[in-house]
């Protein structure tokens, strides 16, 4: 391989059916690289789906963070298509850029990938922090208390439209009157778990609404 995967511990893949797992026990996941071709990602999630990872994920940039200059798939439309070539492993992306897309948008994408996935999505939310992409394409990323302020933000509204509220809301960075998922995702209350990526325990513990089941967070992404 060109470039090393990178992994993680989230998910659930297939199991035997004459076997129940312990729950307790590890699982393992890979991030596969976007700057490879298509035909190859697709060979290569099948590959791993295969060999019994529990989890495959795809990272969310507009550049990339390693191959500045290489070609990068947008892994929100990248998703679904890999999704169709696998049957049992979980999958996501790790994690979604709160900056890149408005949160209803990004509520209702992943609503669309549950249901194409048939009920195998793990919905991954960050900040957001490469510089180099917010300034290319000329997207605003603040300093300070306010990327976590708008996170906090992305995450409720998230979690609210994918459990099937009608959602009106007034904050200081995003506003909603009377918005909804549907169809709302296949998993019920949502699509699950939640995983926030972050540098620090400050950018995750203020953004998940207290209402709600806590995040598991992963590591800088």
């Amino acid at each position: 391989m060109a470039e090393p995967d990178s992994t993680d511990g989230g998910g659930r893949g297939a199991e035997s059916p004459t076997v129940r797992r312990n729950p307790a026990a590890p699982r393992f996941g890979i991030r596969t690289q976007q700057t490879r071709p298509y035909e190859e990602l697709r060979e290569l999630w099948q590959r791993y789906e295969a060999m019994g990872f529990d989890s495959l994920w795809l990272g969310d940039h507009l550049i990339s963070p390693t191959r500045p200059g290489a070609p990068y798939y947008e892994a929100w439309s990248l998703l679904p298509a890999l999704a169709t070539c696998t049957s049992t492993v979980r999958l996501g992306v790790m994690v979604s850029c709160a900056t890149l897309r408005h949160p209803a948008l990004l509520a209702r994408a992943a609503a669309t990938v549950d249901h194409v996935s048939g009920g195998r999505l793990e919905l991954g939310l960050g900040a957001g922090w490469y510089t180099p992409e917010h300034d290319a394409f000329g997207i605003p990323l603040a300093t300070g208390p306010e990327p976590v302020e708008a996170f906090a933000e992305t995450v409720e509204v998230c979690d609210r439209l994918l459990r099937g509220e009608v959602v009106s809301f007034a904050g200081r960075h995003v506003t909603l009157r009377g918005a909804f998922c549907a169809p709302a995702p296949r998993q019920r209350p949502r699509t699950a778990p939640v995983r926030c990526g972050a540098a620090t325990r400050c950018s995750t513990r203020p953004a998940w609404p207290p209402a709600a089941r806590r995040p598991t967070c992963a590591g800088p992404c």
